[in-house]
């Protein structure tokens, strides 16, 4: 009789602790179904040695609607192969939207003018460009475009940030206008 209680505490034990609860997680019979292996686009790819994990179309792929910006090896390539479709779009509507993404993801390195001595860039040891620049002025939107879904020497990628094409080119326009204003 004494083991048949031992036994049956045993069950109840068991039984009561397999369960999740209402602020506990599952119990994950297929674990590989939840945590699948994922490559990330900052992160290298284990396989491939010393190369990063962002996938490229296969070959000879052509692109629709858009140009395919990532297999562009460097800013050359985007000065001559995008083209602005706002560009004489200096519309409010364009102009605060460009605004609205550059105070939250640029402003902070570049200067609220575009001077490169936001909060952040005044401590970065590399300091962040200066928009205002002659040189920078000079810049095609392709290039300043490009910059943003790629990236440019410590500056990373903004394109999970700054997600649409509209919104980019957004950003190049209001680039053009802190140009403009401090000339």
């Amino acid at each position: 009789m004494k083991w048949s209680k031992v036994l049956l505490f045993s069950l109840s034990s068991l039984l009561v602790a397999c369960n999740g609860g209402d602020n506990k997680t599952n119990i994950e019979l297929m674990p590989d179904m939840f945590d699948q292996v994922s490559l990330k686009a900052q992160d290298w790819d284990p396989n491939k040695d010393g190369k990063g994990s962002q996938l490229v179309p296969p070959q000879n792929t052509v692109p629709r609607g858009k140009p395919y910006i990532k297999h562009m090896e460097d800013f050359s390539d985007a000065e001559k192969n995008l083209t602005n479709p706002w560009a004489n779009d200096f519309t409010p509507e364009i102009i605060e939207l460009g605004k609205k993404k550059y105070d939250v993801y640029c402003g902070m390195c570049h200067g609220d003018s575009g001077n490169g001595k936001g909060a952040v860039g005044l401590k970065m040891l590399v300091p962040p460009r200066n928009f205002l620049e002659e040189r920078v002025v000079k810049f095609s939107d392709g290039r300043i475009y490009w910059a943003i879904v790629k990236g440019f020497g410590t500056m990373g990628h903004y394109a999970n940030q700054v997600r649409t094409e509209k919104e980019r080119w957004a950003v190049v326009n209001y680039v053009r206008t802190l140009q403009k204003q401090s000339q």
